[in-house]
């Protein structure tokens, strides 16, 4: 092979190499900064702000107070979750489940067996429309552990979407009320100064 010929594979060897490592960078810029797809402008790249602000848990007890006949009266606490998207991108898209953490272990007895006394109620609302109920009067007076919040009432999907475009914020609220029923026309004295707790928890899944 005479000089001229080896000149010429050498410069084809570079240039190859100089492709090769602008692919490479041209990938990983799109997939560093695109969800779910790489047919994107490497140019283009932004910033999420994915994020969650949340209220204390719900704590509330049950006392004589609530089951005399004088002053005999339910007992409510309330849980809030706020998710909020905002992004640089042209758009963008998360997923993430909604759940209603209850005690580990049980609290509450039925004072009459099946008859409800803890009941839970959950809330969804986007951006500045008015909340929708998801669950109604969800009888939970024995459960424990983890409930998982549906995207919508009667519903068995449990993966939400939040989406939005550049520049624009998108918020979805939650909120849970749980409420211990008093029946004037029992004695509820088996649950007396009984301390409940609970909260609304986000989890990030994929999408």
């Amino acid at each position: 092979m005479n000089r001229k010929n080896i000149i010429w594979l050498i410069l084809a060897i570079m240039i190859m190499v100089i492709c090769l490592s602008l692919a490479t960078y041209a990938y990983y810029t799109a997939k560093n900064f695109y969800l779910g797809s790489f047919d994107v402008d490497v140019s283009t790249k932004g910033v999420d702000i994915f994020a969650f602000n949340s209220s204390q848990e719900i704590v509330f007890g049950a006392n004589h107070d609530n089951f005399s006949p004088e002053n005999g009266h339910d007992v409510f606490g309330e849980a809030n979750i706020d998710v909020e998207l905002s992004t640089t991108k042209k758009d963008t898209k998360y997923c993430y489940e909604v759940n209603f953490q209850m005690p580990d272990e049980q609290v509450f007895r039925y004072t009459v067996y099946g008859r409800p006394e803890l009941v839970l109620d959950i809330y969804k609302k986007e951006d500045d429309n008015e909340y929708e109920k998801v669950i109604d009067n969800f009888d939970i007076t024995t459960q424990t552990g983890t409930l998982q919040i549906p995207t919508e009432k009667a519903g068995n999907e449990y993966k939400n979407e939040i989406y939005t475009l550049k520049n624009v914020d998108k918020i979805v609220s939650w909120k849970a009320v749980v409420t211990y029923k008093y029946f004037s026309d029992v004695n509820q004295s088996i649950n007396n100064n009984k301390i409940y707790k609970s909260a609304l928890k986000v989890k990030v899944v994929d999408c």
